[in-house]
């Protein structure tokens, strides 16, 4: 088990395999509470399922 210290940071680190994607999302309660780090964490899986959709798409186009 890989121990991490993140007393100011966030960590984030995605893991594609078996036909997903996996990603980790990791910080302290100093930077985010938990609602803020779902909130974040939502962002994140929308933005990487509307890649998927549309892999040509550009980030800046990407609005929610």
């Amino acid at each position: 088990m890989t121990r991490f210290h993140l007393p100011d940071r966030l960590y984030i680190r995605s893991v594609p395999g078996n036909g997903k994607l996996q990603i980790e999302f990791l910080t302290s309660d100093k930077i985010m509470d938990s609602e803020q780090a779902m909130l974040l964490a939502r962002k994140l899986i929308n933005t990487a399922n509307a890649f998927a959709k549309s892999p040509e798409t550009t980030l800046s186009s990407i609005t929610f």
